[in-house]
């Protein structure tokens, strides 16, 4: 029986969370959080099967970089409460392979994107979902 799960959650910083932390447990990567200048590193962590970032064609290229993005994040964000990113958690069913499951995610992920766009740029009219 296929299960999958799909969950989105906010990374705050009134939550005390770090988005640099947050990026590092997710990618499994060690990254340094210079606004609490600490280092996190979750090279260790098993189970991370793939990791990208999507961005828009015109991103500036250092910003490609995940300890670049959210320590840029982290610094433009200075408000106690911001909202710092949100967090997609999806877990595929596991009768996929790591193919299927890589696509699955692309497709998704692209659809997000451009609907994030869509309903981010001002129009005149009315959009409805």
């Amino acid at each position: 029986m296929a299960i999958y799960h799909f969950s989105v959650k906010a990374i705050s910083r009134s939550d005390g969370r770090s988005v640099v932390a947050c990026a590092a447990y997710r990618s499994g990567e060690k990254l340094v959080c210079n606004y609490y200048g600490k280092e996190q590193d979750y090279t260790r962590k098993t189970g991370v099967e793939h990791t990208q970032i999507y961005a828009p064609e015109n991103t500036r290229t250092d910003l490609l970089n995940r300890q670049t993005l959210w320590n840029v994040v982290e610094k433009v964000e200075t408000r106690k409460d911001s909202n710092l990113a949100r967090e997609f958690e999806i877990a595929f069913p596991q009768e996929l392979n790591a193919e299927q499951r890589k696509e699955m995610l692309n497709e998704l992920c692209t659809f997000i994107f451009h609907l994030i766009h869509l309903l981010s740029v001002p129009k005149f009219g009315t959009f409805y979902l």
